[in-house]
């Protein structure tokens, strides 16, 4: 039987794995899957642009949705929202429709992504300009998916304006979205510069559904000062879990989540600068990518793509990542 998918609720904290295109892949999902605390995450984005997707590309970026008899989710059983991203809203709903009948629980629709390329073709954080577009979607999938499939959308605090947000939000909200995802920078901030927490709160304060707060979630103390600013009960986090696998189960422990114990036992004091924690760590991803068929040349590549997260979130690692990054083969990798 189809298990189903964990909707967020107002006063019922959740602790969401964030999105990143060409980053967070199947592989990664699933060794986050192990380390524990999360309570669902979402795949990266399914570009939808002059035609609605056929099932075989859904299932090359979401393989999650393989595992249909007991929903879409990894081999740990933590459960994927199918994440889109598109601006024609009849090809959107109907690759919206096509994901849940392969087995997706929840979809989340992409209108905060900064990519210019993305952008320039009418999709992403460019949409954040026109609210009544955002709110066209977001129609067209929930009447696609039906009442009983959970549906929202990832957006930032606009364009370049921070009233675009709350329109947008509030669109969102008309067109009967069950929680709304913000990033608390604008498009043209892109990542840099700091999160306006403020501005965020302006949009929980106002918003009827449950809004989720995300951007630069690095540590206990950045969470608690984002949980202080903005009133979130719900949170995701990317580029900080990246950088330190044990940070789900710490912020979990934090929101009394009481999530089951990680199938991968991290140390409790595991500390993100030290080599020695993180060298299990990447061995058990070789195994993951390995067991998915991945040549050893790729997964190199995904592990000094995964050091160079980490080194520029913690510069002071750089001592020992940098070593790795120049290395040849896996093997020499591993053993370094």
């Amino acid at each position: 039987m189809m298990k189903s998918f964990p909707k967020l609720e107002h006063g019922r904290p959740a602790l969401i794995l964030a999105p990143m295109e060409g980053v967070l892949d199947a592989a990664l999902r699933q060794m986050y899957s192990e380390f524990g605390g999360l309570c669902f995450a979402v795949s990266e984005f399914v570009r939808v642009s002059s035609a609605p997707l056929p099932a075989k590309v859904l299932l090359e970026i979401v393989p999650e949705l393989r595992s249909s008899e007991s929903g879409c989710e990894t081999p740990g059983g933590l459960p994927v929202q199918v994440q889109l991203l598109g601006s024609e809203p009849s090809y959107v709903a109907e690759t919206a429709l096509r994901a849940v009948q392969l087995g997706a629980g929840a979809i989340d629709l992409n209108f905060g992504c900064p990519s210019a390329t993305v952008n320039r073709h009418g999709g992403g954080a460019v949409m954040l300009r026109d609210p009544g577009r955002i709110c066209a979607v977001a129609e067209a999938v929930r009447h696609a998916i039906g009442p009983d499939i959970a549906l929202s959308a990832k957006i930032r605090l606009g364009w370049q304006d921070k009233k675009e947000g709350k329109d947008a939000a509030s669109a969102l909200e008309n067109a009967g979205v069950d929680w709304i995802v913000v990033h608390a920078r604008t498009r043209e901030q892109g990542y840099t510069g700091k999160p306006c927490w403020e501005s965020l709160r302006q949009i929980v304060e106002e918003s009827r559904v449950p809004v989720v707060a995300n951007g630069d979630i690095l540590d206990l103390e950045s969470f608690r000062a984002c949980e202080l600013a903005t009133g979130c009960a719900h949170f995701m986090i990317g580029r900080g879990a990246l950088a330190d696998p044990g940070l789900g189960r710490r912020l979990s422990g934090e929101l009394r989540l009481n999530r089951a114990d990680s199938a991968y036992s991290l140390p409790a004091d595991f500390d993100p600068l030290q080599k020695g924690n993180w060298l299990p760590v990447f061995q058990r991803f070789s195994t993951i990518c390995a067991a998915r068929g991945a040549r050893p040349e790729y997964t190199l590549r995904r592990l000094k793509q995964w050091l160079g997260w980490l080194a520029s979130i913690h510069p002071g690692t750089r001592e020992w990542v940098d070593p790795i990054r120049r290395t040849l083969s896996l093997a020499q990798a591993l053993d370094s």
